[in-house]
């Protein structure tokens, strides 16, 4: 994935290290392809503050309300996104488990048991190539969790900035 971050292109890999998916700004391994970013997973750029600064009072709330807005929307998009690859992952892993004629548990056994028996299954069949399910969740988290602190932490910087500017009476 190519993106502009601070007028510098930079290419995303995604491969597998050691059976995990990982990503990294360098290629990783002989399987390494570049990841294409869709929509909102490029970065946003921080709130020019001198730019802002030249602003009235009431614009400066607004653009600050704003990019709150746009990135808590990105956060919640990040998390549908995350939710939505490990069904695609938990499918794939029924489906590469019922090809192989192993069945998960019924529905009857408590929950511990079932996760047991899926991790048994993932260790056993030919996803442990690619690592086991739940290793390929794991990275799928780590990934999202990394993006959605980073949304995080800049709706902090600008909540204080939108603070700061609506005590001095700029609503």
């Amino acid at each position: 994935m190519t993106y502009t971050a601070g007028g510098h292109a930079k290419t995303i890999y995604k491969c597998q290290v050691n059976g995990a998916v990982q990503f990294s700004e360098e290629k990783c391994g002989p399987d390494a392809r570049p990841v294409e970013l869709k929509g909102m997973a490029a970065p946003l750029q921080p709130v020019d503050m001198k730019k802002l600064k030249t602003l009235e009072a009431s614009e400066r709330v607004r653009v600050l309300q704003s990019r709150i807005d746009l990135r808590q929307k990105r956060i919640s998009q990040y998390r549908k996104r995350m939710n939505s690859e490990i069904k695609v992952l938990e499918k794939s892993f029924k489906a590469e488990a019922d090809k192989s004629g192993k069945r998960p548990l019924k529905n009857s056994l408590k929950n511990k048991e079932l996760v047991t028996q899926v991790k048994r299954i993932s260790d056993t069949t030919e996803l442990t190539a690619k690592g086991s399910l739940s290793e390929q969740i794991n990275s799928v988290v780590l990934h999202y969790q990394s993006l959605i602190k980073a949304e995080e932490f800049q709706i902090d910087v600008l909540l204080r900035h939108l603070t700061f500017e609506r005590s001095r009476g700029a609503l």
